[in-house]
């Protein structure tokens, strides 16, 4: 894992000095920030154009807001580090291409650091290279990500690193409501839909919920060397991911997963991963013989720490029980395809392995739509328009 380097706060001068500077900047008028508290958000600044994109500052506690959609056809991008609060008001950032140098991070931001990101779409934004790459960060540490879409291609450029259509590396913090539509190839160590690498520490866990990838994770695999890779996570150490399902094909090598390539636990107590779907695709490892993997790679130290995950065993006829024998012996169902089509009722169902009276097979009502026997559970209140695959 690599660490956060340099320190990224700011004394108390120097962010008064940036950000008035970005006021003036704006055309936003003279407020006296000088009275502004540490660490209390300044007042939003309206990005309307880019040029004010680009100018948006790396010190912490600043808050942006988008007014209009751009497209940044034709125009060059160098990611920053940032701290601060990005609110897309529901406008899309489109066609935007980023160049990462080989030993960098790269995404629309550098790294997020105690970051908001929220309300934004981004569509037809492509990555190139760097070691840590993610369609909204190359790194991340204690930030959220929220209602937000990211369609993204990324492309490795030789080297071993960590990638993900959200963020190539993601210590603790939160992604929610979130999806992500694209690819990612080239050569990487870890690679996810969402995340490359997830990290918890001092019982703080990394979450992904109530989110969905259509990612095809095609990382390239030379040799025999080790590849983590998953449609949610490639690697995820005392994570917390529920209520998330994946579409698309998955390929490593050593611990591939429709959900998570390679889980591993802490020392708590917390369920890892939960009620969740991997819906279709073909997932494999080309280290093993058959290839076919279901919807956990590998574990480590998290036994009946899943559950209630289920992958459509028609395009990923993984073994029955291949991946059960680490975990309790419900973990992982593998079902034909209209099978993950049947509403569940209280009486039983795909999604109440368990039967009995439990609704909607213990998925919370609240967050999916089961639809009908013709359609594929999906969730709720994602951002819009609704245009998740049934």
């Amino acid at each position: 894992m690599k660490m956060n380097g340099g320190n990224r706060g700011y004394c108390l001068g120097a962010r008064v000095a940036i950000v008035a500077s970005v006021v003036g900047g704006f055309g936003c008028g003279s407020a006296d920030l000088e009275s502004e508290p540490l660490g209390r958000t300044a007042e939003a600044l309206n990005v309307g154009n880019w040029t004010a994109l680009t100018q948006m500052s790396t010190a912490a506690n600043v808050s942006y807001t988008l007014t209009t959609d751009i497209d940044a056809s034709g125009k060059t991008w160098t990611p920053k580090d940032f701290q601060g609060t990005f609110d897309g008001g529901n406008h899309t950032i489109s066609n935007l291409t980023i160049n990462v140098p080989t030993w960098n991070d790269g995404g629309f931001f550098a790294s997020m650091t105690n970051a908001i990101v929220r309300n934004v779409k981004f569509v037809n934004l492509r990555i190139n290279g760097g070691q840590f790459v993610g369609g909204l960060a190359g790194e991340s540490w204690d930030s959220l990500v929220e209602n937000t879409a990211v369609e993204v291609t990324i492309t490795g450029n030789g080297s071993a690193g960590y990638v993900g259509g959200v963020f190539g590396q993601m210590n603790r913090g939160t992604v929610t409501r979130t999806y992500t539509k694209g690819s990612i190839t080239g050569r990487w160590s870890y690679a996810g839909g969402f995340v490359g690498e997830m990290w918890g520490s001092g019982g703080d866990h990394p979450t992904v919920e109530h989110s969905y990838s259509q990612m095809t994770v095609n990382p390239d695999t030379p040799g025999t060397a080790i590849v983590y890779a998953g449609g949610i996570a490639g690697s995820a150490y005392a994570c917390r991911i529920h209520d998330v399902y994946q579409v698309g094909n998955v390929t490593g090598r050593g611990g591939v997963g429709g959900l998570v390539g390679y889980l591993n636990a802490d020392s708590g107590s917390v369920w890892l991963l939960s009620n969740s779907i991997s819906r279709g695709g073909d997932v494999s490892d080309k280290n093993k013989s058959g290839g076919w993997e279901g919807t956990v790679g590998s574990v480590n130290g998290a036994n009946n720490r899943f559950s209630l995950l289920f992958f459509d065993a028609q395009a990923d006829p993984t073994a029955a029980g291949a991946n059960t024998s680490y975990s309790a012996t419900d973990a992982q169902h593998g079902q034909a395809t209209n099978e993950l089509k049947l509403p569940t009722t209280p009486s039983g169902g795909v999604f109440c392995a368990g039967g009995g009276d439990c609704g909607d097979g213990q998925f919370d009502g609240s967050i999916w739509d089961a639809g009908t026997t013709a359609e594929h559970h999906i969730l709720k209140d994602m951002p819009g328009p609704n245009v998740q695959p049934r």
